[in-house]
């Protein structure tokens, strides 16, 4: 029995043993290997097997549970790695709270990443609309006259881009005062001329589809005035005189007057219906109230001048005048009560008729008539002629050129005389190659040749139709007194139109002759100006109603 309890111990023994070494080797690595038994009767491993002890018989179960706490203590080892396995999930875990305390500087760096994000956008978006619009640099000008405009965002202009901001803002300051910079020009383009740049002539601006000449919307002349009645003396030809021709006035004493200062002494002066009413011989000026003026004359004179015949008759209450000219024409004028022409024509020696000027104001017609200024479409060289600097073929080309605007009606010859917008539609030629003497209306003999190209432009265009007819404009700058500038003028125009007649063979009843003193400056200036001196010639045939 002791035996047989030995070998149940010894085999318990080994049991648990085994089964220790079983789990360890679960647990450990796989180099190492189980321990081998010991004979029988011995216990340990070998080679140090030892005798087995005696044990007590009560003891077995202790023993033999013995084990199960070693068999049971690899438990705490094996489950040993468990905390230390789960050990890295706090250490896993800890980096939150690590994570989580710096945030607020993490998060500020953020936002500052963020604002320095934004930052690169907004000047992204600036440059290029900088450059897709290169006209913004003059904004920052608007915002200064917008008080309610933030303009903090100037400095951030300036600070990104250095180079293309802050050098146009001082130029933009610059150059609205004194309009230099190429800037201007191109904000230029969209208005209109600026009234406070000098113009070369202030009747005409020189760009192209643009209004034309400033003489619309003036104050209208008073009605033209009623001419004396022909005289007996008016009825009889005049000398021709040597030298240039010219139409020279008497004093009572038959003394001739030369100047514009003789003529003072001639005129008369009335007020009728609160217009001042000067008569000055055959010439007569009203002036009204608001300082426009008007001058009228009678064509007889200068048709007289070298004239074979002259007769003078009443028919009625209209009064008809017969010239017979140098060449055996005969030019007969119709006048009416008023000294207004009703009409005028030309008869050949074969008594073949030409009607020059067929049309008269109705009554209740006014005189004035406003247009809207026309829209020239030709060159400023090409609409007002300036015979010193232009080719020959440009005044042809004047004398012959329609009307810069359609003419939708016609006109009397009081209302063309009258009507400066409507003489513009018609283009003209300044002759600025004549120097009159200060107070004086006669052309030096040194000059009369510089009339040759008028004239022979003028013959070649009548030769083409007899019937045109063409407007002499006298003009005188701004100095002395309106009285003596309106008859200077007028009678200026008659000199050139005389010397026309006479020395190049213009015929004298194609050719009208007005003075407008000193009303249509082409230089505004108050002062002694030249290009203010001057007479105008332009064809006003298709203007005139019923040709």
């Amino acid at each position: 029995m002791r035996k047989l309890g030995q070998f149940l111990l010894a085999g318990t023994m080994l049991s648990g043993i085994t089964s220790v070494a079983t789990i360890a080797s679960a647990n450990a690595e796989p180099v190492i290997l189980a321990a081998a038994a010991c004979p029988q009767g011995q216990v340990g491993t070998p080679p140090n097997c030892k005798p087995a002890p005696h044990p007590q018989p009560a003891q077995p179960h202790p023993q033999v549970q013995q084990p199960h706490p070693q068999v049971q203590q690899p438990h705490p080892q094996v489950q040993q790695p468990h905390p230390q396995v789960q050990q890295p999930h706090p250490q896993v875990q800890q980096p939150h709270p690590q994570a989580q305390q710096p945030h607020p500087q993490v998060q500020q760096q953020q936002q500052q990443q963020q604002q320095q994000r934004e930052r690169e956008q907004r000047e992204r978006e600036q440059r290029e609309r900088h450059e897709a619009h290169p006209q913004q640099p003059t904004q920052p000008q608007i915002r200064q006259t917008q008080p309610t405009q933030p303009q903090p965002t100037q400095p951030q202009i300036r600070q990104t881009q250095p180079n293309q901001t802050q050098p146009t803002q001082p130029q933009i300051r610059q150059t609205q005062p004194n309009q230099t910079q190429p800037t201007q020009p191109q904000i230029r383009q969209t208005q209109p001329i600026q009234p406070n740049q000098p113009q070369p002539n202030p009747q005409v601006r020189q760009n192209p589809n643009q209004p034309g000449p400033d003489t619309a919307h003036r104050a209208p002349p008073p009605p033209p005035p009623r001419l004396p009645t022909l005289t007996a003396t008016q009825a009889t030809p005049l000398p021709k005189r040597s030298g240039p021709p010219a139409l020279t006035p008497t004093n009572p004493q038959g003394q001739p007057i030369t100047t514009v200062a003789g003529l003072r002494n001639e005129r008369h002066e009335q007020v009728v219906n609160g217009q001042t009413v000067i008569t000055e011989g055959h010439r007569v000026i009203v002036r009204a109230p608001n300082g426009a003026m008007v001058i009228r004359h009678d064509d007889v004179d200068r048709f007289r001048y070298g004239a074979r015949d002259v007769k003078i008759e009443r028919r009625g209450n209209d009064s008809v005048t017969t010239v017979v000219l140098g060449n055996g024409s005969r030019v007969v004028t119709t006048l009416g009560p008023d000294g207004r022409i009703l009409r005028r024509s030309r008869f050949d020696r074969d008594g073949r008729e030409i009607v020059l000027i067929a049309a008269a104001v109705t009554v209740g017609v006014a005189l004035y008539v406003d247009l809207p200024p026309p829209v020239i479409r030709i060159p400023r060289d090409r609409y007002i002629v300036d015979l010193e600097a232009a080719p020959p073929d440009y005044v042809y080309d004047a004398f012959t050129a329609p009307p810069v605007e359609q003419v939708d009606q016609g006109y009397s010859l009081d209302q063309v005389l009258d009507s400066p917008s409507v003489r513009d539609l018609m283009p003209s030629v300044d002759i600025d190659t004549l120097t009159f003497e200060t107070g004086s209306w006669e052309v030096g003999p040194d000059q009369v040749d510089r009339l040759q190209v008028i004239a022979d432009n003028i013959n070649k265009v009548i030769s083409a139709n007899p019937k045109e007819v063409f407007l002499i404009e006298g003009h005188t700058d701004a100095v002395g007194n309106d009285v003596d500038n309106m008859s200077l003028s007028d009678r200026r125009a008659e000199t050139v139109a005389l010397i026309l007649s006479d020395k190049f063979g213009v015929p004298p009843e194609n050719l009208v002759t007005q003075g407008y003193g000193s009303q249509f400056l082409r230089i505004p200036t108050p002062g002694p100006e030249r290009r203010n001196r001057r007479v105008t010639v332009r064809r006003i045939t298709p203007l005139l109603a019923n040709r």
